[in-house]
Parts: structure tokens; C-alpha cells; sequence
């Protein structure tokens, strides 16, 4: 049983979330599976773009370096910023923050918003050191798309007996994957051509403190959902937080 929590958990969280997971076992696992919970969790899809164009034009095994270096980077900035990976996407990831240790307290739920924001600004930066470095050697460089969304979910393990997979399911995640995915052609002709695009809806913002600076995109109606759904877009920290800091800028209109 520890070596099923091991697996499931041990590759995408730090070890003393895993030791407490292990500890409280009645609380997370039942019958060797984790237990199914409803819980506030705030989710982050990502996107690599210029990944299909590469592995078109590279050697299989430079394909698979190019990408395995931007995911092992990724991963740890999810890692770093108190996240969760639950899947990896071809030249995408999806990382939930708020899990397994479900958040409860409406400043637990705020923290995970504002981490994951900022893990995501980062996750710009650090793209923009591999470009630079992928620039040198001749490979080519990347852009991505981000969307983030807070709501509840359902997280559990999905999948047959022998391979398991911890996973988190429901509407949030599905409209943080259109948040990532939202007008993919105005975000590739951008004139400005940032390393970075993140979005986010209301639920998120709301929870951010106004510790970032973002831009409202307006209402949208997303594939697959019944309502429009404003969108904002994170610019940058506020003048007063330092990369890295467990803080983030202001919501609304761009300010």
C-alpha cells in the first residue's frame, strides 16, 4: 500500500507531502486507492507551442530532448510552488495546486490560486532561459499558453488495478483547458510576441489578493460551456512582489 501512495504521489509532490499522505492513510486511502474527494482546486493546463513544427523537422531523439528538458523544468516549477503534476500532454502539462492535501480554508484556497500564478509567470521566465540557451545550440525556441481556473473538482484515482493514476475531473477543468487554448491565432500573430500568455477566469482572480497585474479580455463564450465567462489575462507581478514571493498583482482592468 505505501508503494501504491509512493507511486501515485511520490513523482509530482515533495516527500514530506508524501510522508503526511502515508501518515494519515485513513484519510487518503481506501481499499489501496486514494479516497475520493470533492475539493476546492485550482488547475493549470499548459501548451508548448512551436513543439509540432520541431519534431517535424528534428531527429526523433532531439524531439525528445527538446522536450524533455522544458517538461523536467515545468515539473519542477510545480514542484517548487506547492503543486501537483497529474498529467503530461505531448508538449503540455496539467498541474493541480490545492492537491492532495485538499485545501479547506478560504486562505489555503487563496494561497493555491496565488501559487499557481506565479509558478505560471515563472514557468514565462524560465522559458524565455531555455530559448536563449536553444538559441545558441540552433534548436528551435518555444512559446506557451497558459489557462488557470479555481473551482471544485473531484480528484481520485482513475484507472485499472495494476496502473492507477491519481486525477482530478469536472467542469473546472475542462474550462481551464479552454482558457489555455482561447484564440490561439491572435496569441501566435501577437505583434509583441510574449514567451508567455496566461489566462484566467473571475473564480481565480478573486482569490489572488490583488497581488498581480492583469487585463480584463472581456466575456467570451468557450466551447462547451452554456455561459460566457470573463477572461483576464495576468501581466506581470505587482510592482511590490518579488519573483518566486508567495505573493502576486491587482485584478480588474489593466493597471
Amino acid at each position: 500500500d505505501k508503494l501504491k501512495a509512493m507511486n501515485l504521489f511520490g513523482r509530482f509532490v515533495s516527500r514530506s507531502v508524501v510522508d503526511r499522505i502515508w501518515e494519515d492513510r485513513e484519510l487518503f486511502m481506501e481499499g489501496g486507492r486514494p479516497r475520493p474527494q470533492r475539493i476546492t482546486v485550482t488547475v493549470m493546463l499548459t501548451d508548448l507551442t512551436g513543439y509540432t513544427t520541431a519534431s517535424e523537422k528534428k531527429e526523433p531523439a532531439e524531439v525528445m530532448d527538446w522536450i524533455g528538458t522544458y517538461m523536467d523544468r515545468m515539473a519542477y516549477l510545480v514542484e517548487k510552488h506547492g503543486g501537483m503534476v497529474n498529467d503530461f500532454l505531448g508538449d503540455g502539462l496539467m498541474a493541480n495546486f490545492g492537491v492532495p492535501v485538499a485545501s479547506t480554508t478560504e486562505q489555503e484556497m487563496n494561497r493555491d490560486a496565488i501559487n499557481a500564478v506565479e509558478c505560471a509567470l515563472e514557468m514565462g521566465e524560465s522559458l524565455e532561459e531555455l530559448n536563449e540557451g536553444w538559441r545558441r545550440e540552433g534548436a528551435p525556441t518555444g512559446r506557451m499558453r497558459i489557462g488557470i481556473l479555481t473551482g471544485p473538482g473531484v480528484v481520485g484515482a482513475l484507472g485499472s488495478r495494476d496502473r492507477m493514476k491519481y486525477a482530478t475531473v469536472g467542469d473546472t477543468v475542462n474550462t481551464a483547458s479552454r482558457l489555455e487554448s482561447f484564440d490561439k491565432a491572435t496569441f501566435t500573430n501577437e505583434p509583441e510576441r510574449s514567451t508567455c500568455r496566461v489566462l484566467i477566469g473571475d473564480s481565480t482572480l478573486e482569490r489572488l489578493e490583488g497581488r498581480f497585474v492583469t487585463k480584463c479580455l472581456g466575456e467570451h463564450m468557450l466551447k462547451g460551456k452554456g455561459e460566457p465567462i470573463t477572461i483576464h489575462r495576468v501581466l506581470a507581478r505587482s510592482p511590490d512582489v518579488r519573483p518566486g514571493a508567495d505573493e502576486s498583482g491587482e485584478g480588474g482592468e489593466e493597471r
